[in-house]
């Protein structure tokens, strides 16, 4: 109190943005989703001396894709949940799952929509149809890899 000894007790926030255990599982949770990426492009980069600084480039990339991802989609569907004091890992599934999903949907809309991709090309991939489909499942896997790490790390009360 301020006026009775002079010292002010700080103010105890109820929910913290995040918590050690949640930061943990932020640090890890994109990373079993990743790793392959990561892997494959190691080896290609022990493989080819000359170009080691475009694979490490590329590496960066998918790091800072997959953190990317994790905070603007995951940490908001975590803050969501543990504010509705839902815990079990099923929620957090399905959320992650509909969110990547979603991403499938409208990056296959976008190239529907104003996309062209040129006869020259020589990779054409159009994501209204089976290549699409593909995306949708590897996203949605991804993100349920993800989610349940970050679940095990961070959400998950530990057996006594």
């Amino acid at each position: 109190m301020a006026g009775m000894g002079g010292k002010r007790t700080p103010k105890r926030y109820k929910f913290p943005m995040l918590r050690g255990r949640e930061i943990t599982g932020f640090a890890l949770a994109p990373l079993p989703a990743l790793a392959p990426f990561i892997l494959m492009f190691a080896a290609i980069l022990f493989d080819q001396p000359d170009h080691r600084a475009d694979v490490l480039w590329i590496i960066i990339q998918i790091l800072l894709l997959g953190y990317g991802v994790t905070l603007l989609f995951g940490v908001p569907i975590h803050l969501v949940l543990r504010r509705k004091r839902l815990t079990k890992i099923g929620p957090y599934l399905a959320l992650s799952v509909l969110s990547a999903l979603l991403i499938a949907g409208l990056l296959a809309l976008r190239q529907r929509l104003f996309g062209h991709v040129s006869a020259n090309h020589p990779f054409p991939v159009h994501l209204w149809g089976r290549a699409g489909v593909g995306l949708a499942l590897m996203l949605a896997s991804a993100a349920a890899l993800s989610a349940s790490v970050f679940w095990a790390v961070a959400v998950r009360e530990p057996q006594r």
